[in-house]
């Protein structure tokens, strides 16, 4: 993931690589929404980009926001794996 750039001093687009997974995207997305300084949070899946508008000021975003997305890396991997384990 790269950070790439910023509209005003609200916007931040956040682009994948296109070999994320969806449920990855889906998850990240879901988590960031819940911080409290984010007021949207739009998926492209196509593009791989999660755009989010945040509230000012917004002093320690980024490292909530990574802190986050390990959440996500986690919560999918723990999804998968208790799908592996129904089917067998």
């Amino acid at each position: 993931m790269r950070r790439t750039k910023r509209i005003g001093n609200r916007m931040l687009t956040l682009i994948f690589p296109n070999t994320a997974d969806v449920d990855y995207l889906n998850a990240a997305a879901a988590w960031i929404r819940e911080l409290p300084r984010v007021e949207r949070v739009r998926l492209d899946l196509d593009a791989r980009e999660l755009e989010v508008l945040h509230k000012l000021p917004n002093d320690g975003l980024l490292q909530e926001i990574h802190s986050t997305l390990l959440c996500a890396t986690i919560d999918t991997a723990a999804r998968r794996g208790s799908e592996l384990q129904r089917q067998s």
